[in-house]
């Protein structure tokens, strides 16, 4: 099941539909780096209740800063307009734009191959103009499968409850008591606090956290750790360029060690092929 990850030409990472900053320049820092490669799933309310602190801010959902997000929707309208097309998504919390900017082609309106009143997913960065809200989409295609929109549905559920409470199967995790803390009973019944994240919470612990790890090989555990040193990657997953980042060496090796990795069930893929998360 290998997996092209890399592009040609010194084994550089081929670049994602998603890389650069939210204003389609190539990002200057790490920061804008991290949030260019994250995408996030969300119901098109969401977008709307998304708030900046000033105009060139990320978005934020509450405490959670969005770069690249991705909805499934009903289209409901088509229109081409002479420096872009906009396609009107419906989906059953809401209405919202998504704008593609024309080529000049006659065949910019069904480059994508979607067409109005089918279900299509639509990939890109919410932008603010004039007061009104829209998708500046990078990717839109059709989606024919009926069960993309409730596959949709329930990641958009998940990764909302991941963030709030962390991820599942962890006990430790609880909704944040204040700013970065956790409460949990103690064997006299008291309440103590205590300064771990739900990250925190699900990857600290004694040294035989990742004993099942111990016959992997050594590119492979260092993949593994990686991962979850990411500060995302619990949700949205951490992006394959961060990762060859922090392990260095020979792309194709790292390229073999994470189908290595996926053929054992060790990590998946999260919102597209180019972030993985490591299995519970």
């Amino acid at each position: 099941m290998s997996q092209d990850y890399y592009g040609g030409g010194g084994g550089g990472f081929t670049h994602s539909p998603f890389s650069g900053s939210a204003d389609g320049s190539p990002s200057s820092g790490g920061r804008a780096r991290d949030m260019s490669h994250s995408l996030t799933p969300v119901f098109i309310s969401q977008l709307h209740k998304a708030e900046q602190a000033h105009a060139d801010a990320e978005w934020k959902l509450g405490n959670l800063s969005i770069g690249q997000v991705t909805l499934v929707g009903h289209v409901a309208e088509i229109r081409k307009q002479s420096s872009h097309v906009t396609y009107k998504f419906e989906d059953q919390l809401g209405t919202i734009e998504a704008r593609t900017w024309s080529e000049g082609n006659d065949d910019d309106d069904d480059k994508w191959g979607v067409e109005v009143h089918t279900y299509a997913r639509v990939m890109g960065i919410l932008k603010n103009f004039g007061g009104k809200r829209y998708i500046n989409a990078t990717l839109l295609r059709p989606c024919p499968d009926p069960n993309e929109y409730y596959f949709h549905f329930f990641e958009v559920i998940t990764v909302h409850q991941t963030h709030k409470v962390g991820p599942p199967n962890n006990n430790n995790a609880q909704p944040a008591a204040g700013a970065g803390t956790v409460t949990k009973s103690t064997s006299n019944n008291a309440v103590a606090t205590t300064s771990m994240s739900a990250y925190s919470a699900s990857t600290s612990g004694g040294a035989d956290d990742h004993s099942g790890w111990a016959h992997l090989p050594a590119l492979q555990q260092r993949i593994l750790r990686a991962i979850i040193a990411e500060p995302e990657h619990d949700v949205a997953g951490a992006y394959v360029g961060n990762i060859a980042t922090k392990v260095g060496g020979e792309a194709d090796a790292i390229s073999n060690a994470l189908d290595a990795l996926m053929d054992g069930g060790h990590i998946y893929t999260t919102s597209d092929d180019s972030h993985f998360a490591v299995s519970s």
